[in-house]
């Protein structure tokens, strides 16, 4: 029996304790995790702790410590700072995808939940107003009818869930839900980003009055950082990780580049024989895979499958990708250093000689890493975790362009806007992009 889907539930029910215990303190910023350890104290196997382990590294719950333990790690303020940076893209196209697309249910859920937060307060339960207003924001979320822009908000709350909002905060989150359903009702998407907007700028006013506010508190000894400290350490991978991550490529590229169609069958058996491997890795690189969007996961007597390519799947991956790189150029613009422009500009000389040169698959390649450089010169940690979440489902779709040719042409307009240190100009030219949408 081939059957990654219950593999996939208990790993997903082992990852789901572990960031309830970090959430919640019971494992501090620090602490050491060993697979051995925690498959003893859940009564589980190692191979779905070390799956539940490897996600919480890509959400950078977790990092990889000495003697192949994971440490949890903490929130630096240049990671809160992150956090807002895309939080405030990311959500502002859910907003605005919901203003346009939420329907006469979800403004009925909507309505007795923005001002329930308040209520709360009112009757002195901030924990239950921040309840309630994180309610009203899923809702809000499935109201943009996008599941990838949920996935993707998913992962910031995750990776935010140690943090919490100060009283004041949680009031103005509060106060803004009021203000953001008149703007979903009125179906207004400009009107909806900019009350969201506007609570984030507050609740970003009231950390710094915080922070200000302890400098006048004579004999206030700063507050400590242990816990919001990121850890890091240099470690080799464990045992099998390199096998693993080989498999993984190879089986992603076969799906990217058409090898492996939309609904084909992934059978253990047969995929370990090819490679020349255990099943064992065969069964990982599957359930890595499904977590990127590339594959279905099986059921009893049901092999997993290639995820079939839908226009409409196409259409909202566009969506969410046009978010993450106009936060990414608008950044770059900002922060690029020299040696990170040079890049850029070899890239995008490099793509345009292979354009000319009639060499597609060359061409593609470049564009492809013009983008992770244009991301990477973002700056921005989180960013880049997210681009790795989508990238794979990127890269089948450009798989598929026949022609490159425009591509290269705005990736030049980037790299022009980029390098004029322009944010707005490069906003304006992504405005222009339907790269992804374009193809199904």
């Amino acid at each position: 029996m081939e059957n990654v889907e219950g593999a996939e539930k208990e790993a997903e029910r082992i990852a789901r304790v572990l960031r309830a215990q970090i959430a919640e303190g019971a494992r501090p910023c620090g602490a050491a995790l060993t697979e051995r350890a925690v498959a003893e104290e859940l009564g589980v196997s190692r191979m779905p702790v070390q799956e539940a382990i490897r996600r919480l590294t890509l959400e950078g719950l977790l990092a990889p410590g000495p003697r192949r333990c994971a440490v949890v790690q903490g929130l630096t303020d240049a990671d809160l700072a992150h956090l807002d940076e895309v939080r405030r893209s990311f959500y502002g196209l859910a907003v605005r995808l919901a203003a346009t697309r939420r329907s006469d249910a979800d403004l009925a859920e909507l309505a007795p939940l923005a001002g329930a937060a308040t209520r709360a307060l009112d009757a002195g339960d901030p924990e239950g107003a921040r309840q309630q207003a994180l309610a009203f924001r899923d809702v809000v979320v499935r109201a943009a009818g996008n599941p990838l822009l949920g996935q993707v908000l998913e992962i910031l709350r995750r990776r935010g869930a140690a943090w919490r909002p100060t009283p004041a905060e949680i009031a103005i989150m509060a106060g803004s839900n009021v203000e953001l359903l008149a703007a979903v009702e009125a179906g207004d998407a400009e009107r909806a980003e900019a009350a969201l907007n506007g609570m984030m700028r507050r609740r970003w006013e009231a950390r710094r009055r915080q922070v200000l506010g302890e400098l006048n508190r004579p004999g206030t000894a700063p507050a400590a950082t242990t816990r919001t400290e990121t850890v890091e350490h240099r470690v080799p991978p464990p045992r099998g990780a390199t096998e693993l991550a080989e498999v993984t490529e190879l089986l992603r590229r076969q799906i990217v580049d058409g090898t492996r169609p939309a609904g084909a069958e992934l059978r253990e058996r047969a995929i370990a024989e090819e490679f020349g491997t255990s099943r064992m890795p065969v069964r990982q690189a599957i359930g890595v895979l499904a977590a990127e969007g590339l594959v279905s996961p099986g059921q009893a007597r049901v092999p997993a499958t290639v995820s079939l390519l839908e226009a409409r799947d196409v259409a909202l991956l566009a969506e969410v990708d046009r978010a993450l790189v106009t936060l990414a150029v608008r950044a770059a613009a900002q922060r690029w250093t020299d040696p990170a422009l040079g890049e850029l500009a070899r890239l995008v000389d490099a793509s345009t000689a292979a354009v000319a040169a009639g060499r597609t698959a060359e061409a593609r390649t470049h564009v492809l890493a013009f983008r992770g450089e244009v991301i990477a010169t973002a700056g921005n940690r989180l960013l880049s975790r997210l681009d790795g979440f989508v990238r794979s489902r990127v890269e089948r779709v450009l798989f598929h362009r026949p022609d490159f040719e425009d591509l290269v042409r705005e990736q030049r307009a980037l790299y022009r806007a980029i390098a004029a240190r322009d944010p707005e100009l490069a906003e304006e030219i992504i405005a222009h992009n339907r790269r992804l949408a374009e193809v199904a």
